[in-house]
């Protein structure tokens, strides 16, 4: 049987990365985060050195696949890797930014200081 195109990278988990998946708090989050922990694993990336750059190359991997979502599978990737970081004792402690979203609100203190002051002058 083959596996399933939403968890491409399944199939490439380490022991220790299935331990680890296991302490997932549902099986939401789980599968949130089997294609990218799987993806670490067929990179042979330590999980503990997972990065920015590790999640933009997951991103842009699963764009050519045909997964329904991409971006969005990306995103709830890192906010799960996120959520077990702050709550699962032994997962890694690295906080990954989940890639901003088209539809994501600029906070007005992300904007240039320039661009804020001409506001606040119009305003």
């Amino acid at each position: 049987m083959s596996r399933p195109v939403s968890n491409p990278f399944a199939a490439h988990l380490t022991p220790e990365a299935r331990q680890l998946l296991d302490q997932a708090p549902n099986r939401y989050v789980r599968a949130q985060l089997l294609g990218f922990v799987g993806y670490l694993c067929r990179e042979a990336r330590p999980l503990g050195e997972a990065s920015q750059a590790d999640l933009k190359a997951y991103g842009a991997e699963i764009m050519g696949l045909g997964i329904p979502r991409p971006k969005q599978a990306a995103r709830d990737a890192a906010r799960a890797w996120n959520q077990m970081s702050a709550c699962v004792p032994g997962w890694p402690q690295i906080r990954l930014l989940p890639p901003i979203s088209s539809r994501s609100k600029l906070r007005f203190e992300d904007l240039p200081p320039s661009f804020r002051d001409d506001c606040s002058l119009y305003l």
